[in-house]
């Protein structure tokens, strides 16, 4: 069968793949060479850039879509390396890790509650159970309880320190001593609010460099409750010290305790700055 031009065609090979050893005829599509011709480029001039296959750079091609390690495509100086994000912005430049703080009680108890306690303990049992006044009538033993010095005093109406002490300064400096001394020695100062609200210290901060004034602070208030039992203790028993009972000796003995776990303190918590 002829065709126009004189090309020849074998039956059922469509046109624009010529036959072997059949010379390329003019005017035949481009893109199917003969053989024994040169092979053309895959990717001419003019094709869509970003498509090149590995071995065909196309001239001005982005190298947005080159990955970095992978086989033909190495990493090129200013390239955005995109395989990575999480070690590229893994750390801001120009702003240093902060802190957090630590989590925790500002303090804990320590040993120093032992005879803190002990010495409140002693305090409330010299009050209610312990004779504070011992004496002799003829052949008679006579013993009087700090409660029953408080119905005394009632009853005849004293007056001046030694009443007032018996009537109702015992009662306020041991109940003091107890809500001054125990939250400080039992670690209670947990949080800054509550280091502000049970300590009464609006001067400074509870941190490590403020401790030893705190320390200070916790121990003089358990001292001046010491001072104000001796006093109340001497001016009841003034000249006639031969009567003194076991009461207010162990009462002294407790506060004296309780000066020493003040001054003491709890242990220094984790979230203490």
């Amino acid at each position: 069968m002829s065709h126009p031009g004189g090309q020849q065609s074998q039956q059922g090979v469509p046109q624009g793949y010529p036959q072997q050893s059949s010379p390329q005829q003019p005017g035949s599509p481009q893109g199917f060479p003969q053989q024994g011709q040169p092979q053309r480029p895959a990717y001419q001039a003019g094709s869509p850039q970003g498509f090149a296959q590995p071995g065909h750079p196309q001239p001005g091609s982005p190298r947005g879509f080159a990955r970095p390690g992978r086989p033909g495509h190495p990493a090129q100086p200013g390239e955005p390396q995109w395989g990575a994000p999480a070690q590229q912005y893994s750390q801001q430049q120009g702003f240093p890790p902060q802190q957090r703080p630590a989590a925790g009680p500002l303090t804990l108890a320590g040993w120093a509650a032992a005879p803190a306690i002990l010495g409140v303990v002693l305090e409330l049992v010299a009050l209610f159970a312990l004779p504070w006044i011992t004496f002799t009538n003829g052949s008679q033993s006579v013993t009087m309880s700090f409660l029953d010095l408080f119905k005394r005093v009632s009853e005849v109406g004293a007056d001046g320190f030694a009443a007032a002490y018996v009537h109702f300064l015992a009662f306020i400096i041991t109940a003091a001593t107890a809500v001054s001394v125990l939250p400080w020695t039992l670690g209670g100062l947990r949080a800054k609010r509550s280091a502000f609200l049970l300590s009464g210290i609006r001067s400074r901060d509870l941190t490590r460099a403020n401790f030893w004034w705190y320390r200070a602070v916790f121990g003089g208030r358990a001292t001046v409750m010491l001072v104000l039992h001796l006093a109340g203790i001497a001016t009841m028993y003034w000249g006639s010290f031969s009567q003194l009972g076991i009461g207010p000796i162990l009462l002294v003995a407790g506060a004296v305790l309780v000066v020493a776990g003040a001054a003491v303190g709890p242990r220094r918590g984790p979230a203490m700055p």
